[in-house]
């Protein structure tokens, strides 16, 4: 039986247009498939790790552009380094990264749901 893994395309793709804190976290399910699941949660912080450091070393840029950046940044990290370190040795068959996709953007929407409503309720401006 192949393993199923998330694609490099895919972890690629989602960390370029939507979050590499997201891409991090299926490259971690990805390690954790080939039995190299004690490094995932690395993935993980080293993303929140990655978008504080682009925040202290371009303090005051554009949020816009920061969000670029690090998604540049993550895209290319995961796609290109990381990918090749730890899992260019596999054989594998793709996995559907929709779930997890739309699962996330739940949460963010969620949130983001939440805090308004949270001002709203508050008349805070």
């Amino acid at each position: 039986m192949a393993l199923k893994l998330y694609s490099k395309k895919a972890i690629s793709l989602v960390a370029l247009f939507i979050s590499p804190f997201l891409s991090c976290i299926l490259f971690a399910y990805n390690l954790r498939d080939v039995g190299k699941g004690k490094a995932g949660p690395l993935f993980i912080i080293g993303a929140l790790v990655l978008a504080g450091l682009i925040q202290r070393i371009l303090p005051g840029i554009n949020p816009i552009l920061s969000l670029a950046i690090l998604n540049i940044v993550g895209s290319s990290l995961l796609t290109y380094y990381f990918w090749g370190k730890f899992l260019d040795d596999y054989a594998y068959e793709k996995r559907n990264p929709w779930i997890a996709i739309f699962i996330f953007l739940g949460i963010i929407i969620l949130t983001l749901l939440v805090a308004y409503l949270k001002l709203k309720l508050y008349d805070i401006n």
